[in-house]
């Protein structure tokens, strides 16, 4: 049995590195909200999004976000973009 809860551990260990840095639940319920290609970043580290772009209800539709611009559901926009698409 403690082997396999060991091995379990492990498993979400590696699964959390997948790319996402680590988020609230707040964030997170956002991320999963996001399509990061209806997004691209700009060199002056804000983002733009496409035209027709939306997070749940909210239209995002050629909108400039960086970190501190928006707040959705108590997420900041910009924090979780660089979080979950940054590359």
């Amino acid at each position: 049995m403690a082997l396999l809860i060991i091995a379990s551990v492990g498993a979400l260990i590696a699964q959390s590195g997948t790319g996402l840095t680590q988020m609230t639940v707040v964030e997170q319920a956002l991320a999963d909200q996001i399509n990061c290609d209806q997004w691209k970043k700009n060199q002056n580290g804000s983002w733009i999004s496409k035209s027709g772009t939306k997070i749940g209800s909210y239209s995002f539709s050629n909108t400039t976000v960086a970190p501190g611009d928006w707040s959705l559901d108590g997420a900041d926009v910009g924090t979780v973009l660089n979080k979950k698409c940054a590359k």
